[in-house]
């Protein structure tokens, strides 16, 4: 498989499970059903686009948890301010607003959220995206192909 095959199919996997932990989060917040899905389907795409820059920012760093936790910060804060800024100017709305969490910067990222998704990249870079890679490797790539056809639709 091409590398941007892969990166194809990394991108629709972290975007369903970012879909699925922000929608079990927002849903147990509010103790109701949340769909925090994006365009069609059961998506984040900022999951998969943020797992992709983590993938291929720190990977090569794996061997030092400090660098990957410091850079993962880094990079996710720096993507979620991108991405709310962009969001605020295509929607005219606010997606998310941390104004009321201490050390945020215009609400649009706040140092806890930072933290934790420097904890995520860890997360990402030790476990998931190893596990990920070993369950690919073991399919069959005419399944692969499907899959990746069925998420583009």
């Amino acid at each position: 498989m091409s590398i941007v095959y892969n990166y194809m199919l990394y991108f629709f996997i972290y975007s369903f499970l970012g879909w699925v932990c922000e929608s079990i989060y927002c849903s147990c917040l509010q103790k109701k059903v949340i769909n925090r899905g994006f365009l069609n389907g059961p998506v984040c795409p900022v999951y998969g686009v943020g797992a992709l820059i983590i993938i291929t920012g720190l990977w090569p760093y794996r061997d030092s948890m400090i660098a990957v936790f410091v850079m993962g910060v880094i990079l996710t804060s720096l993507l979620e301010y991108v991405t709310a800024t962009i969001l605020e100017k295509l929607f005219h709305a606010k997606w998310w607003d941390y104004s009321k969490h201490k050390f945020n910067i215009n609400g649009k990222v706040c140092l806890l959220n930072s933290t934790m998704f420097g904890f995520m990249s860890l997360f990402v870079i030790e476990v998931l995206h190893p596990f990920v890679i070993d369950v690919l490797s073991k399919m069959n790539s005419l399944v692969l192909f499907v899959f990746l056809i069925l998420a583009m639709m």
